[in-house]
């Protein structure tokens, strides 16, 4: 889903995808052959990666500043906040960033897990949950399906969910415009 929203929204200008994960998560070759594809463009893709929680609020206090993006991809940004609720209270920073963004005009989506606390609530907390406008929630199913849930959005009752085959998302672009399209 990371690599098919990036590539897709390319066509629209640059973008900027911090990514906060030690190991994995974004694989050049399946964005660039999905922006071909999707009629964006691989060269307006920048990224950056955090090693550190510190790293991760200097990329998005700079991202802040700069012009020129149209949209920015958050990805496990709360990946490296430490553990415990003095956590929590760091976490804002990174959510107070990230509006920070939207309301300067960037475009933000932001990829996340959810808490280690518990619960079903996204990781951030609190602050976090109200300060997002949508949130869809992605979880494997059995049989080799995902569902897919609108946890919250401003003018949509929560709840509706939708299942795939998992085949049929990562199998193909033709496959996984179902997904994206319900998105």
């Amino acid at each position: 889903l990371l690599h098919y929203v990036t590539a897709y929204r390319s066509r629209f200008g640059r973008v900027l995808v911090l990514l906060n994960k030690d190991f994995g998560g974004l694989d050049p070759y399946t964005v660039t052959r999905l922006a071909r594809v999707l009629g964006g463009d691989s060269l307006r893709i920048d990224v950056g990666r955090g090693f550190r929680f510190s790293d991760t609020i200097e990329m998005l206090g700079e991202a802040g500043g700069m012009e020129g993006y149209e949209s920015v991809m958050l990805v496990y940004p709360y990946y490296h906040m430490p553990r415990g609720l003095k956590g929590y209270s760091l976490a804002t920073r990174v959510t107070g960033l990230a509006r920070e963004l939207a309301v300067s005009g960037h475009r933000v989506f932001l990829f996340n897990t959810v808490s280690r606390m518990g619960g079903w609530m996204p990781e951030g907390g609190h602050y976090h949950h109200h300060s997002v406008h949508v949130i869809v929630r992605v979880d494997r199913l059995r049989n080799g399906r995902i569902g897919v849930r609108l946890v919250k959005h401003p003018s949509r009752p929560s709840g509706g969910l939708a299942s795939f085959k998992l085949e049929g998302v990562i199998g193909g672009v033709a496959a996984q415009r179902p997904l994206t399209a319900w998105l």
